[in-house]
């Protein structure tokens, strides 16, 4: 009982000082733990174990790895991943999503997305989620409750993969998250029957992954961007003595990928008015069939909707201010200037974008930039082997 609470104190400590141990190469760890790391995501969730001396990101949607964060209300019992998002043209009242957006928040604290089939509802200081259910009866919903659906699959799908019943995991949160964020987070963990739950920063995730495949130096100064469907993190690290050390975390938990998706859709609505007559705002077929799926739109019309890059990048001059001014106002925040960035780690989806891997260039010309590693599997990859470091600690 002592060992247990020694341990529990020292993480409670490094906790407070935001101090991190970087987790040793997977193949050090025995290959019976199990240990699964979970990246539960706004638009996408993924989720790693490890297994013959190697941490694996397992497919948890069908044949792809990620799985498409979308819970759906239209069959007997809830059902989520890429099926609801397909089925958004003809079901979009029975289906919820961003719900990351909206977990542990009060009902004043939440921006109604205009895009969303689902009501929020106000329930006393929390929320509610109102959708429809498979006879197309009105369902009130917590977000941890869908949150749960999400998790208990993934918790089935890596027990399938691991063929063990799975108790413990590491899940991360965005380091903009606050403490009701998190429990929330922890309580639909629990509902979806994880017993056993470590809650790690998404962005430190992340450098675990990096500093495990030797893309990290000692005694470094690294920047962690990581931009994904729906927030982006900035976390600002010190590599040193083989442990991490948080200098300075900031985020923005309403931007992310979801914000260039709106660009586009309202770019190809106005065009859709204008050029061809088609007013789709009331629509719901047409409108979640625009934004998922836009073979087949509409049967009498052949036509495209050309963007160069220069017009998206043009479209999009909102969002780069942003993530420039929430990097500068990181960096000033500690006094630091780019130059005394050895690192800049770019993850989440969001990275993929030119502009995006520009922008982070012209404010850190004399870093090494590193995105090496895939974004949609990370985090997870490095919550995994947090969980591994944590299952074999000795005080």
């Amino acid at each position: 009982m002592y060992d247990l609470w020694a341990i529990e104190i020292k993480r409670f400590l490094q906790s407070i000082a935001k101090i991190y141990p970087i987790p040793k190469s997977p193949t050090f760890y025995d290959s019976s733990l199990n240990a699964v790391g979970i990246d539960l995501g706004t638009t996408r969730s993924c989720t790693a174990v490890n297994k013959n001396g190697k941490i694996d990101v397992i497919a948890i949607d069908n044949s792809d790895r990620p799985l498409p964060s979308f819970v759906g209300y239209e069959e007997g019992l809830p059902i989520c991943g890429s099926h609801v998002a397909r089925r958004m043209p003809n079901y979009s009242k029975h289906a919820v999503f961003d719900v990351k957006r909206i977990i542990g928040k009060p009902y004043e604290s939440v921006v109604i997305d205009p895009f969303w089939p689902f009501k929020v509802i106000k329930d006393g200081y929390d929320v509610k989620i109102k959708t429809l259910n498979s006879k197309n009866n009105d369902i009130f919903l917590s977000p941890e409750e869908i949150s749960a659906v999400l998790l208990k699959h993934m918790k089935l799908k890596a027990e399938e993969y691991k063929q063990a019943v799975l108790k413990e995991a590491v899940i991360t949160v965005p380091v903009a998250f606050n403490q009701n964020q998190i429990d929330a987070t922890l309580e639909a963990a629990a509902l979806a029957g994880w017993e056993t739950i470590h809650i790690l920063p998404e962005p430190i995730a992340a450098c675990f992954t990096y500093a495990s495949e030797n893309e990290i130096p000692a005694n470094s100064n690294v920047m962690l961007f990581d931009f994904g469907g729906g927030t982006l993190d900035i976390c600002i690290v010190r590599i040193e003595n083989e442990h991490l050390q948080i200098l300075k975390s900031c985020g923005d938990l309403y931007l992310g990928g979801r914000n260039f998706d709106t660009l586009l859709m309202n770019h190809s609505m106005l065009i859709l008015e204008k050029i061809h007559n088609i007013d789709i705002r009331n629509n719901n077929y047409r409108k979640y069939k625009l934004l998922l799926d836009v073979g087949d739109f509409h049967p009498d019309i052949d036509a495209t909707i050309p963007i160069t890059r220069q017009t998206f990048k043009e479209l999009s001059q909102e969002i780069l201010v942003r993530l420039n001014a929430k990097v500068r106002e990181t960096l000033d925040s500690i006094n630091f200037t780019p130059d005394q960035i050895n690192y800049v780690l770019q993850v989440g989806g969001g990275c993929r974008m030119a502009m995006v891997k520009e922008l982070l260039r012209d404010i850190f010309p004399n870093s090494q930039h590193r995105s090496t590693v895939d974004p949609d599997w990370a985090v997870a990859y490095g919550a995994s082997l947090y969980c591994c470091h944590l299952m074999t600690e000795t005080v």
